[in-house]
C-alpha cells in the first residue's frame, strides 16, 4: 500500500495550474481539441462550413458525405440525427472518398464499442484505489460507483459526479498507454472524496509514480493537435 507524506514540488511551469486550489482545472480535466458530434472520429481539420452534401446508402446506416472547402487533408465521421456524417476535403476524388468512408466507418464502429467494458474499468480502478488511496473509495462510497468510457466527452479527458458515483473517461484515452489511462482514472477516483484541486487532492495525486510522465504525454498530445 503506497503512502505519501505530502505533495512534492516537481511540476513544471506549464503544469503549474495543478497546484492551484479549486478554481483551476487540472491537466487531466481538459483536452485541447474540437470535435463535431457525439461520436466524432477524425484527423484534425477545419470547420465543416461551406460544404456540399451527397447521400449514399450503406448496409449499416444512411451515410451522408459532405465535401468541405475548408478541409485540405483531413476527414471525419460522426453520428447526427440518425445518419453517419462523413466530412471530406472538397477536391477528394470519388475513389478516395470511397476508401475514406470505408476506413472511417470501421473506426467509428470500434470507437462505439469502447462504450462498454465497465467491469474491466472497475477492476483497474480497484487496483489504483488499493495502491494509492487510504481507504476503499469504491466500496465505501455513499452510492454505487460506475465507471465507463464515453464518446461524447469532447473537451474533457475525464469527469466525475460524486453525488451519483459516476466516472466518465474519454474514449480517446483507449489508444494511449496504460500509465496515462491510470493517471486520469486515479484523478477521477480522488474526486469521489476530494472535490477541489486543493492540497489534499494533490497529496493523493502525487503518490502516483508516473504522474509527470503522464502529464508530459497529454501535454504533447494537446500541443500536436493544436499545431496541426
Amino acid at each position: 500500500m503506497a503512502r505519501g507524506s505530502g505533495a512534492p514540488t516537481f511540476l513544471s511551469s506549464e503544469c503549474s495550474t495543478l497546484t492551484s486550489v479549486k478554481q483551476e482545472p487540472s491537466l487531466f480535466d481538459f483536452l485541447s481539441e474540437d470535435c463535431s458530434g457525439d461520436d466524432a472520429i477524425h484527423d484534425p481539420g477545419s470547420s465543416q462550413s461551406e460544404t456540399e452534401a451527397v447521400e449514399l446508402s450503406y448496409d449499416i446506416a444512411l451515410v451522408e458525405i459532405r465535401r468541405s472547402k475548408r478541409r485540405k487533408k483531413s476527414s471525419s465521421a460522426h453520428r447526427e440525427n440518425g445518419k453517419i456524417i462523413i466530412s471530406v476535403p472538397w477536391r477528394m476524388s470519388k475513389a478516395e472518398i470511397a476508401e475514406t468512408v470505408d476506413e472511417l466507418l470501421v473506426r467509428l464502429q470500434k470507437v462505439e464499442r469502447h462504450k462498454v467494458d465497465p467491469e474491466a474499468l472497475y477492476a483497474r480502478a480497484q487496483l489504483l484505489v488499493d495502491q494509492f488511496l487510504d481507504s476503499d473509495v469504491l466500496g465505501n462510497h455513499a452510492v454505487p460507483v460506475t465507471i465507463r468510457w464515453v464518446t461524447n466527452q469532447n473537451t474533457r479527458w475525464g469527469s466525475c459526479t460524486p453525488a451519483t458515483g459516476t466516472i466518465r473517461l474519454s474514449h480517446r484515452l483507449r489508444s494511449m498507454p496504460q500509465y496515462v489511462q491510470d493517471a486520469v482514472l486515479l484523478h477521477e477516483l480522488i474526486h469521489l472524496i476530494v472535490i477541489h484541486h486543493n492540497d489534499e487532492f494533490h497529496a493523493y495525486m502525487n503518490r502516483y509514480p508516473e504522474l509527470v510522465r503522464a502529464q508530459a504525454f497529454l501535454s504533447g498530445y494537446a500541443l500536436a493537435r493544436y499545431e496541426q
